[in-house]
């Protein structure tokens, strides 16, 4: 298991579901919309998943579990 946190902006539940999309963007004009989308196709291919948690005062993780 690997968690990355950040404590920034809380991410509105509405929006979680499409991190994970192709081109999509939380802010649109920053980045390409591909990051997180690689991330999951990775973690997908090793047999695992990615999952985030985003709370009302900021901060965010990121959970990547892989079994062995």
């Amino acid at each position: 298991m690997i968690k990355v946190s950040s404590i920034g902006y809380p991410i509105p539940d509405e929006k979680i579901d499409h991190l994970f999309e192709p081109y999509w963007q939380l802010e649109p004009g920053k980045g390409w919309g591909l990051g997180l989308f690689i991330c999951k196709m990775y973690a997908e291919l090793l047999g695992g998943n990615i999952s985030v948690d985003s709370n009302e005062s900021g901060l965010t993780t990121f959970t990547v579990n892989i079994s062995v």
